[in-house]
């Protein structure tokens, strides 16, 4: 056995005596699953876990937090959760699409909190973070009442209307736009939100060019994904004015807004903070500010976990966030306005 492998067993068999240790204890327990590794999750689990130990959370003190990724396997949350069921469990944290549609089909009742369902099973609160559609998942019927199941929490992108809204105003003549996008659930959401968007008479001069790659699962698939997406880049250099990042897995990475930088010849509106302020390609960015918003989930979390019901906790769209590379837009010809400065605030590169 390697030295690695030594190490990983030895690790792994100190989480257990932590985990067993825990729960003789009786301390209250959180699980944070994830869609994948990597962005927007691993952001999004930093941010919970600082605000939950602002609220006085310190995991392995007063309670204990656990987390999983599924890496977009099913199977994976399936047998997950037939380990995690056994033990206690107090509230569930999905973060992201794929997660919170695993564990939709696991855990999702309109029973009260705390009663059984016909496998024997306890309904348990969950809160979603960063999900594009969770309407359209399922989980939540909208973003104005108490939910109706034992779902809730904070979505991820910012509206098309508002996104629409900030590229008119930056880029007054634009007409055309290019969305090069993943097949996946949350693509096929947001796109029917751009589509829906393009009927109204704000946006009746706006054009939309969509082109799809093939999903490919695992940590380095959206890698791949960003490289099939070179050749709709070529394609539509021509035709658009500019192309804005999709709401998937692949529109929120490094690698995607590289491959446009590299081969575009138009600005890229990217859907992440990161894109502008990690300098990845993006142009500018208006994103829904996963920061605040995953704070927004880890208050729900402490005041679910203070005894508060779930139905108290109203689902919530994300705050509105935009970034600015100054040099990126200059290059094509836009101008950094007082406008842009005003709601870039301190999220500008110059």
């Amino acid at each position: 056995m390697s030295k690695l492998s030594i190490l990983i067993t030895k690790w792994a068999l100190v989480l257990s005596l932590f985990s067993e240790t825990a729960l003789a204890k009786g301390l209250p327990r959180v699980i944070l699953i994830n869609s994948q590794n990597g962005e927007p999750y691993t952001s999004v689990q930093g941010f919970i876990e600082n605000q939950l130990k602002d609220k006085g959370w310190i995991h392995g003190k007063n309670f204990e937090f656990v987390v999983h990724s599924l890496d977009h396997f099913e199977g994976l949350g399936k047998r997950l959760w037939e380990r995690e069921k056994n033990n206690r469990v107090d509230l569930v944290i999905t973060s992201g699409t794929f997660a919170t549609k695993t564990m939709k089909e696991l855990l999702y009742s309109e029973k009260p909190i705390g009663s059984k369902l016909s496998n024997g099973d306890s309904v348990i609160p969950v809160l979603f973070a960063v999900v594009t559609d969770p309407v359209g998942v399922g989980v939540i019927d909208n973003f104005k009442d108490a939910p109706k199941g034992n779902f809730s929490g904070v979505s991820y992108p910012a509206k098309v209307a508002e996104r629409f809204r900030i590229i008119k105003k930056f880029i007054p003549n634009v007409k055309k736009m290019g969305l090069i996008y993943a097949d996946m659930a949350q693509s096929d959401s947001y796109n029917a939100w751009v589509k829906e968007q393009l009927t109204a008479a704000e946006f009746k001069d706006l054009k939309v060019e969509f082109r799809k790659v093939p999903f490919i699962k695992g940590n380095g698939g959206h890698k791949r994904m960003a490289q099939l997406a070179k050749q709709h880049v070529e394609e539509l250099n021509g035709m658009v004015d500019v192309f804005i990042s999709p709401s998937d897995q692949m529109g929120t990475q490094d690698a995607f807004e590289k491959v446009m930088f590299e081969n575009s010849k138009k600005p890229l509106v990217g859907i992440s903070k990161k894109g502008v302020m990690q300098d990845w390609g993006a142009s500018f960015s208006i994103f829904g500010d996963v920061l605040r918003g995953s704070q927004k989930v880890a208050d729900m979390a402490s005041e679910i976990l203070n005894g508060k019901s779930l139905k108290t906790q109203i689902p919530e769209w994300p705050p509105v966030g935009v970034a600015v590379n100054k040099k990126k837009i200059s290059k094509y010809g836009i101008k950094f306005t007082d406008e842009m400065k005003k709601l870039a605030e301190e999220n500008i590169v110059e």
